[in-house]
């Protein structure tokens, strides 16, 4: 796969991720949208949030959910992204306390998205406007995870070793309080600092790609383990997203040669 090929089929993957990702999120909250972004119901609205009324909150959240649905046609690709933004900000202002992690994350990556050409053919070469906008978006993501790592580095509950502690015991979002009982603590102290030290210190992959190989798979890995313990899917799967965006062709190559080693030495063994 040339360096063309693998951009092209990682932009309409994030193209597709991105799809499913509100289309399946919309329509969750639909269920409690009004309760989220109004001021009458659980909207404190106390910071000079955007107040808005019943028709256009639901009329907001119908425009993000067929706007999650029409990036797919590329005649109205940029339209949707263009509108999807739109929303989503007008959503903060109108609540901001309310937004995940994730959302932050999503609003860059549909900006990058917004102004990056789209090839009709995986051949044809990129513009140079690709390249930037991907290491722009690159240097957010890790400077944005050492800033989570330093505000967790500030915090006493991360740095004396209980948070993964207390969280697993009385948190409501953990699945089950099994994990906590089956795992010792020194293993959860031990997760709590390295956490800590991956977040911290992941602002070093914009410096060397083996750096970036291993912090962008241990922040993977502590994605899918908030996965399988917690239910923080939308948070999950919308960082996620973002870490596909973030390989570049080198490093993608460098992934997969220990499995086309493997995979020559057992066909000639085979064969």
């Amino acid at each position: 796969m040339t360096k063309v090929e693998f951009n092209f089929k990682k932009n309409l993957a994030t193209l597709y991720l991105i799809t499913i990702y509100f289309f399946i999120y919309s329509i969750y909250e639909l269920l409690y949208i009004y309760d989220i972004y109004s001021c009458h119901r659980l909207n404190l609205c106390v910071d000079r949030e955007l107040s808005l009324s019943y028709v256009q909150i639901y009329g907001l959240q119908v425009i993000k959910i067929v706007c999650s649905l029409l990036i797919l046609i590329s005649s109205t690709r940029r339209w949707a992204l263009f509108m999807l933004l739109i929303v989503q900000c007008l959503f903060m202002f109108a609540n901001k306390f309310v937004h995940s992690p994730e959302q932050a994350y999503l609003n860059f990556l549909i900006l990058a998205l917004l102004y990056m050409d789209w090839p009709q053919s995986q051949t044809k070469d990129p513009k140079k406007i690709n390249t930037d906008l991907f290491r722009v978006f690159s240097l957010i993501f890790f400077i944005s995870y050492s800033y989570s790592g330093f505000t967790k580095f500030s915090s006493s509950f991360w740095m004396d070793g209980t948070f993964m502690i207390e969280f697993f015991k009385k948190n409501h979002l953990v699945y089950s309080s099994i994990i906590y009982e089956y795992t010792s603590h020194s293993l959860l102290r031990f997760l709590t600092y390295f956490v800590v030290f991956i977040e911290l210190f992941s602002f070093l992959s914009i410096f060397n790609r083996l750096l970036k190989i291993f912090f962008l798979m241990s922040l993977t890995l502590m994605q899918f383990g908030l996965i399988l313990t917690t239910d923080l899917w939308q948070v999950c799967f919308g960082m996620l997203i973002c870490h596909l965006f973030v390989i570049d062709y080198e490093m993608f190559n460098l992934l997969i040669k220990p499995f086309k080693v493997s995979y020559c030495f057992v066909k000639n063994q085979l064969f």
